[in-house]
């Protein structure tokens, strides 16, 4: 296995073949304020292409319960835990409070937490690792990147994701998520739409 790692970018080989991560560089970004914890309104609806297959959902947004961010697909629910925590309800209300401490974000903050289900068990962290302006179909945003990583304490598993945050929106604007499951996938938003 061939892993090379910097703070501002990955690539790794996994079984399923190179998987490779864009840069996040820090040179002409955006200086943005702390950002507290913001949710798009329940009913916005966002467009998305999978920019790997061509693919487009569209996401409507769904009121929030606290921390637990939820937005439905083609009539399916899913959820993240502020926004960049696979699978809410394999967190502990004892791993959420370390969890809620990456809000506000700042460049820099990160913070680990655990995950359980059944009889496998995760090693989560979040980590603010900068601002970047990104254009996307929906437009031009100034946007946070915090990336997730989840390594698998009693089985093999990984993954990663980099999230491009923007606070004004309450969203992410982009998404390049790996795990050594299922392969990578990179999403861009395309349009948005406010709730009438």
């Amino acid at each position: 296995m061939k892993l090379t790692m910097t703070r501002f970018s990955f690539s790794c080989v996994i079984a399923l073949g190179l998987v490779s991560f864009a840069a996040v560089s820090t040179a002409g970004a955006p200086k943005l304020p702390p950002a507290a914890f913001k949710v798009a309104p329940p009913g916005t609806t966002i467009v998305w292409k999978n920019l790997d297959s061509g693919k487009v959902v569209t996401t409507v947004v769904q009121p929030a319960d606290g921390f637990t961010v939820k937005r439905q697909v083609d009539g399916k629910e899913y959820s993240r835990y502020g926004f960049f925590a696979k699978w809410p309800r394999t967190i502990s209300e004892e791993q959420r409070r370390k969890l809620d401490k990456i809000w506000p974000l700042e460049t820099g903050k990160s913070v680990s937490y655990e995950r359980s289900a059944d009889d496998k068990r995760w090693q989560d962290e979040v980590t603010v690792v900068g601002t970047q302006t990104v254009t996307v179909g929906a437009g031009t945003f100034d946007t946070y990147v915090v990336e997730w990583e989840s390594h698998g304490v009693s089985h093999s598993w990984s993954g990663r994701c980099l999230r491009w945050y923007n606070p004004e929106l309450g969203w992410n604007v982009k998404t390049e998520c790996s795990d050594s499951a299922t392969g990578s996938q990179r999403w861009e938003m395309l349009r948005l739409s406010s709730p009438d």
